[in-house]
């Protein structure tokens, strides 16, 4: 049973004083500011000040102890000296139709679950210490001062080993570029995705295409099970264009104030697990972005769904939300997407020339993927099945 109240209570992640690198012009002027260790005992956290944030495996942005799951990317933003954690990010390289799952696998060395990360200046640069936190690199660029650091991988069980390159902008501080690249010794890669993988923490139940959203409420209607459903993926012309020609896929919740919803209530729950799946920050709608010249016709969006919360049968509030969000697309050396939220509405922020934010009302879905409800209301079992091993549509 969930309970809704006003929001107040906000976590401090650390009490002294902010990590953070000053960008220098030629001249020794402060034009930005970056979180990131710059001396031992510093936690990994890396960003833009009070902008958008990332750690790692055992740190966090919330309230668990651990940061979470092993083998995901935290991703969050600052605002003064709290953080909010948003959402997860796995890294899940296809090798000849095998995926690999960094959150799911495990590590090679200490058979934990969870694909440990390593952290490293550059791709370039190997992970001698594997339990050190680099400051990265920060330079002086056309397009301001940027952040870079390198997220290095175990070799997956399908043979990949891929590294992912993250830069922080610090005149775009609400999103993070990652690339990604194979090791020399890595099987070659068919694609190296990153999913997004906790959509219903916010339980974000719209996503915005080229034309129209798609709501999961409509899409998984039929659907009563505890597993993941998944629709057919949406090909790069069913996605938007900004007028700069990019790319962007847009998820966001439905609700006014998602933090005002406490799913697991501390009253029933105790204090500890009365936080869990609880959404801390703003409202916030969260895209990935593929600037122009990056992509090619393999780019598609994939999203699923759950009505239970993961590893339970404790059904999300409101009903069926989204629950991973990606983009796939063949693998490159180089390839780039961005991740990203924004407190603005996505329709002036991207252009969108509808609105599916809370206060508007959605169209009606297109009629082929109504005729998709029916097939699920008919067999009554998960598109993907079982407990997503398969990955979305594999």
């Amino acid at each position: 049973m969930a309970t809704q109240r006003s929001f107040t209570a906000r976590r401090r992640l650390f009490n002294g004083p902010l990590l953070v690198a000053a960008c220098l012009t030629a001249s020794g002027t402060a034009v930005g500011e970056f979180l990131r260790p710059t001396q031992p005992g510093d936690p990994p956290i890396y960003g833009i000040k009070n902008g958008i944030a990332v750690t790692v495996h055992p740190h966090a942005l919330d309230w668990k102890q651990n940061g979470g799951p092993r083998g995901l990317l935290r991703v969050g933003y600052q605002d003064g000296d709290e953080f909010h954690l948003v959402n997860f990010i796995a890294i899940e390289p296809i090798v000849r139709g095998a995926r690999g799952y960094s959150e799911l696998e495990r590590g090679a060395t200490d058979g934990r679950q969870g694909r440990p990360f390593f952290l490293t200046n550059s791709i370039d640069e190997p992970p001698s210490d594997k339990s050190a936190y680099p400051p990265g690199k920060v330079e002086d660029t056309p397009e301001g001062c940027v952040l870079t650091l390198a997220v290095h991988n175990e070799r997956f069980r399908n043979g990949s080993r891929p590294i992912i390159e993250m830069s922080f902008f610090e005149r775009m501080p609400d999103r993070v570029r990652f690339r990604t690249f194979a090791a020399d010794d890595s099987q070659p890669m068919d694609a190296c995705i990153l999913t997004a993988t906790m959509g219903n923490q916010s339980r974000c139940r719209r996503l915005w295409l080229a034309d129209k959203a798609a709501a999961s409420l409509d899409l998984y209607a039929a659907y009563d099970d505890v597993h993941f459903v998944e629709h057919r993926p949406y090909d790069v012309d069913r996605l938007h264009r900004t007028s700069a020609g990019e790319v962007v896929a847009v998820i966001s919740p439905d609700e006014f104030e998602p933090r005002e919803v406490f799913p697991f209530p501390a009253s029933i729950f105790g204090e500890r697990f009365g936080r869990a799946w609880h959404h801390s920050g703003r409202w916030m709608a969260q895209f990935w972005l593929k600037p122009n010249g990056t992509f090619d016709e393999s780019l598609h969006c994939r999203v699923n769904g759950r009505r239970v919360y993961w590893m339970s049968r404790a059904p999300i509030p409101g009903g069926v939300s989204y629950e991973n969000f990606e983009l796939r697309e063949r693998f490159a050396p180089g390839r780039e997407s961005w991740f990203g939220f924004t407190t603005e509405n996505p329709r002036k922020k991207f252009g969108f020339d509808y609105d599916a934010t809370p206060e508007m009302e959605l169209r009606e879905i297109p009629q082929e993927e109504g005729d998709r409800l029916d097939e699920v209301a008919k067999d009554r079992r998960p598109l993907t099945g079982g407990l997503f091993t398969d990955g979305l549509g594999g």
